[in-house]
């Protein structure tokens, strides 16, 4: 399609960003000029207990202690922030039929996933991407699953092989979970085939990573059953507190920080 074309359509059939509603300059899914740089702002915010981007973090996440694998991440989550254009992009995400904000965020995190690979020389044909399912509950509350869309559009735009992997059987939606509640709900968690061997590369997708039970449940399903190589992707994860660190030292008997 030409530039032409391309340009008309855009003004025949304009777009609205997915967080402000604005009508766009594209016809494809974009956040408008200004909700885009506030974003990009958003993504460079330094966690406050390491001082590193989300990409750069190196605070731990509990549940991913025992199988530690990549993680490609473009920012942080901050729950009591709703004004953010983060905070509504994972509400449009999570809650709205039409999927603009997921091609905004798995274009983002596409990138980052490309840029990844290449300077590991890998090569993003020979890898699968999944998703962790959203729970019954939340499925029957909007009718779809986010991570899946996120997953589909993401194996579209970087290449990748795209399977779903996991079925989920009841579970509740994490958001109000504790961290001993989250990782039972993970055991809610199974695999489509399990008799089949999983050899093979994967790059699980999610949304958000809170505590990293969901994820570390499908790690530990797909290395049990044979595959070479497991990483994570998520658009953001929820941004870690000063208070966790303190308790995380107590917990192991040290109060040098």
């Amino acid at each position: 399609m030409s530039s032409v074309t391309q340009k008309l359509l855009a003004v025949l059939f304009p777009r609205r960003c997915p967080v402000c509603g604005e009508f766009t300059d594209s016809q494809s899914p974009h956040l408008c000029r200004s909700c885009a740089k506030t974003l990009r702002t958003e993504y460079a915010k330094l966690c406050p207990v390491c001082k590193r981007t989300a990409a750069t973090c190196s605070c731990r996440v509990s549940a991913l202690s025992k199988n530690p694998c990549p993680v490609t991440v473009l920012g942080f989550y901050e729950p009591g922030n709703t004004g953010s254009v983060s905070s509504r992009l994972v509400y449009a995400l999570k809650h709205q039929t039409d999927d603009g904000a997921a091609h905004v965020f798995a274009r983002d995190l596409s990138a980052a996933i490309l840029r990844e690979f290449l300077v590991a020389g890998e090569d993003i044909r020979t890898w699968t991407v999944t998703y962790t399912p959203r729970s019954d509950l939340g499925y029957e509350e909007n009718g779809f699953d986010q991570a899946k869309r996120l997953a589909k559009l993401c194996a579209r735009y970087t290449g990748a092989r795209y399977e779903p992997i996991f079925r989920r059987r009841g579970g509740e939606e994490q958001k109000d979970l504790s961290a001993k509640e989250r990782e039972a709900n993970a055991a809610t968690i199974y695999l489509r085939h399990p008799r089949r061997k999983h050899a093979g590369k994967y790059i699980v997708v999610d949304d958000i990573m809170t505590s990293g039970a969901t994820m570390a449940e499908c790690i530990q399903l797909l290395s049990t059953h044979g595959a070479e190589s497991v990483r994570i992707a998520v658009p953001l994860r929820t941004i870690p507190r000063i208070a966790d660190k303190e308790l995380w030292y107590a917990s192991l008997g040290n109060n040098s920080q």
